[in-house]
């Protein structure tokens, strides 16, 4: 899943870059929308726990957050230097949510918090060749502190080589807070990712 949301965050760059202004005079009494991706690994405890990866849509009107996520919670038996063997998974839970919320916004920094409902399934292992479904309705949550760019600057890929004008698109980093209430609960925490336009820029 992550490797799918990778290239949907390079896409969204380029996109964006191409999209940029050309006038170097900014446009009076225009302002950027709120609306941004992001991506956070971590790690799950409870009955659906393991590895987190979590990939969100978010969008946000006056303090309205809208979001979008989709997530794996997925454990293992054998790990190479901290990195899972993926021959070794025996459980993975998979979550689709449609939350809403509250942000609030400030120079650099923002908190929101989430509630809304989700769909998953859970996928156990047996044995070698017989699996074991179980699907399940639920109540996600969603806490999350990000940090981002305070005045609009020029992209910079790989945080070093920048791209075109000033912009509002920007990289946020942050933390998230997830759990879900459901027949497969769960409460995780992970460091995210994020790409888009976090605040309304001057």
């Amino acid at each position: 899943m992550i490797n799918k949301l990778t290239t949907i965050l390079c896409l969204i760059v380029l996109l964006n870059i191409n999209a940029q202004e050309n006038s170097t005079q900014p446009k009076k009494n225009k302002k950027n929308s709120i609306w941004y991706i992001d991506l956070s690994l971590g790690a799950a405890l409870g009955e659906a726990g393991g590895l987190m990866e979590v990939g969100a849509i978010n969008y946000q009107h006056k303090k309205n957050l809208f979001t979008f996520r989709a997530s794996e919670n997925s454990l293992y038996t054998d790990y190479f230097f901290f990195v899972p063997i993926t021959s070794s998974k025996t459980k993975s839970h998979q979550e689709y949510s449609l939350l809403y919320g509250r942000r609030h916004v400030y120079d650099s920094f923002s908190f929101s918090y989430s509630a809304g409902v989700s769909y998953a399934k859970l996928k156990q292992n047996i044995d070698t060749s017989n699996y074991q479904f179980k699907n399940s309705l639920g109540v996600p949550l969603e806490f999350n502190v990000r940090w981002f760019n305070k005045e609009k600057t020029r992209f910079r890929i790989l945080d070093v080589i920048p791209v075109g004008k000033p912009s509002s698109f920007g990289v946020s980093t942050g933390l998230k807070l997830v759990a879900n209430i459901s027949k497969f609960p769960y409460v995780g925490i992970g460091l995210t990712l994020g790409l888009g336009k976090h605040k309304i820029y001057n």
